[in-house]
């Protein structure tokens, strides 16, 4: 982990935080506020394919609802050791969330944050000496005392942490364990279904491009052989735009009548 490198301003999340989440507000129950948090993070995390800002917005909450002076979380890069660590301190009313970013490396074993994500369990910390927090940037450059952290993974793969800090000895409790755990839990698999998403169109983009950049005709037919596209040689020579065609079957379009059962009785 380097020293910080800069300084940006995540909009939003206050708002969500204090104008989109009156319950969350309002409830004196801590189990109320911890369901309250949960649900709006759910909400978020359908509305967004910024695991990077997913990543905050659920840091922001879990120090919220569990009352620490700093959050924390990495977001690694898709296939590597290394990515960015976000913190910063609680958001107030009317204010942004500053978040201070620095680099983060999973093998860095000074790192907490890295310590976490490799033990693949919650790393607690209650009341760590000067002496033992010398060696993390992050708890040095904040002044944290304690620390709750927790991997985000999903299916063998490692996508990050999430943490929260506290300037004072502070023992968390199993309910405090427990709702990291299932902020943890519910990141992964959103992470994991954005990453596959973005190779599915990455690879659905370089598809269209080889097909239309063929001169031979091409029909993007269905299992049930309706049509679902043609390529632009294939319009060219019939005379047919993709648009006439979708979704008719090829041999309606395509056949003459006689050569149906045959096209038919491989579908």
């Amino acid at each position: 982990m380097t020293a910080p490198t800069d300084l940006n301003s995540v909009p939003g999340i206050a708002e969500r935080l204090f104008l989109d989440g009156p319950e969350f507000q309002v409830a004196e129950d801590p189990s109320v506020r911890r369901q309250s948090a949960l649900t709006m993070l759910a909400k978020f995390a359908q509305e967004t394919t910024n695991s990077r800002q997913l990543f905050v917005e659920a840091a922001v909450l879990a120090s919220r609802t569990l009352e620490s002076d700093f959050f924390v979380t990495a977001h690694l890069q898709s296939g590597s050791s290394t990515g960015v660590a976000l913190s910063g301190t609680q958001p107030t009313v009317n204010s942004e969330v500053e978040v201070i970013e620095t680099t983060f490396d999973r093998n860095d074993d000074q790192c907490l944050l890295s310590q976490a994500l490799k033990a693949l369990e919650p790393l607690i910390i209650e009341d760590l000496p000067e002496k033992g927090r010398s060696n993390d940037l992050l708890l040095t450059t904040l002044n944290a005392c304690s620390a709750l952290i927790c991997p985000i993974q999903y299916a063998g793969h490692e996508y990050g942490v999430i943490g929260v800090l506290s300037l004072q000895p502070k023992r968390a409790t199993m309910e405090d364990v427990l709702f990291l755990q299932t902020l943890s839990l519910l990141l992964g698999p959103t992470v994991a279904y954005q990453r596959t998403e973005a190779v599915l169109a990455q690879h659905s983009a370089l598809y269209n491009a080889t097909i239309e950049s063929l001169d031979s005709m091409v029909l993007v037919l269905s299992s049930e052989g309706k049509i679902i596209r043609l390529n632009r040689a294939c319009e060219e020579l019939t005379g047919f735009k993709s648009e006439d065609l979708k979704d008719r079957h090829f041999w309606g379009a395509y056949l003459l009548p006689e050569e149906v059962s045959i096209a038919t009785d491989a579908f």
